[in-house]
């Protein structure tokens, strides 16, 4: 899938946000599916590989008033590995 990074010779360019339906390993790391349903490529899925060493994710999940919100950032620590399936980085 071809994604138009336009943001990668811009070393201010470093926010993501990741987006949670469930809290378990919030912060701890990024989960997302290779593909979408079906085997489909999904360009969300896909600029997940594009986040690197040093760059800041904004967790988007339940306040603890129940609401839907940022709850905190991380800061990516390591590469990109593939797991099962699965693009995981580990977060601080």
């Amino acid at each position: 899938m071809a994604i138009n990074n336009w943001w990668d010779s811009d070393p201010e360019e470093c926010y993501w946000m990741e987006i949670r339906q469930e809290p378990r390993g919030l912060g701890e790391y990024l989960r997302t599916p290779v593909a979408a349903a079906g085997g489909k490529p999904s360009w969300s899925y896909e600029l997940t590989t594009y986040v690197r060493p040093g760059d800041r994710i904004f967790h988007w999940h339940k306040t603890p008033a129940g609401e839907p919100g940022i709850i905190g950032w991380s800061e990516a620590l390591g590469p990109l590995p593939c797991s099962a399936g699965s693009h995981y980085v580990r977060a601080a």
